[in-house]
């Protein structure tokens, strides 16, 4: 077992399982499986990463006979790219409405590779709380989630930021609705 890995499986009623994964090399290992395991059972899947990592994400899945283009089209695979999608996906509103997102019954699977994010050294609350912002979203509607970073590519100090930020994401996920505003009214 990679000792990099963390896995969390929340206790909400969705029961909102994320894994954090650290790359040491390129290759997409498993979240190429993580993929590849949803569009094999129907479910819609968002990644959520920079442009090489989509454009090597659509090689591989190209490479092993399924169509990205097609998939693209029919919104069965969605691709968003890192940071550049950020002020359309965190606008307020109905995501569903303005994209190609959509609940359709069977789960939601979110990839969020954050390697793009190496430059981001030196502006390491900007990127927690852009991972913050979408954790809120693969919280509210997201089934299965995982998240990965190159260690080649990011800091220390960065990726262990990102580690700590994705396990504070699946304890708020863990607390109920009810708990999170009693708490808040008593602040």
């Amino acid at each position: 077992m990679n000792p990099f890995t963390t896995s969390v499986q929340g206790l909400s009623s969705q029961s909102t399982a994320c894994r954090f994964v650290v790359r040491r090399e390129e290759s997409l290992g498993e979240v190429y499986q993580f993929v590849v395991g949803g569009l094999e059972v129907g479910q819609q899947v968002v990644a959520l990463a920079g442009p090489t990592f989509l454009r090597d994400l659509a090689s591989a899945l190209s490479e092993s006979g399924l169509r990205p283009e097609v998939l693209l089209r029919s919104g069965r695979l969605v691709f968003i790219t890192a940071p550049d999608s950020f002020p359309s996906l965190f606008k307020s509103g109905d995501l569903f409405r303005r994209s190609q997102l959509r609940l359709n019954g069977s789960l939601l699977r979110w990839v969020s590779d954050w390697s793009w994010a190496c430059g981001f050294d030196d502006k390491i609350e900007t990127l927690l709380n852009y991972e913050r912002r979408v954790h809120q979203l693969v919280n509210r509607w997201a089934g299965v989630s995982l998240c990965s970073a190159s260690c080649e590519k990011i800091a220390r100090s960065t990726l262990l930021g990102m580690m700590a930020e994705h396990r504070r994401a699946a304890r708020d996920a863990q607390v109920p609705a009810n708990a999170k505003a009693g708490l808040s009214s008593h602040a």
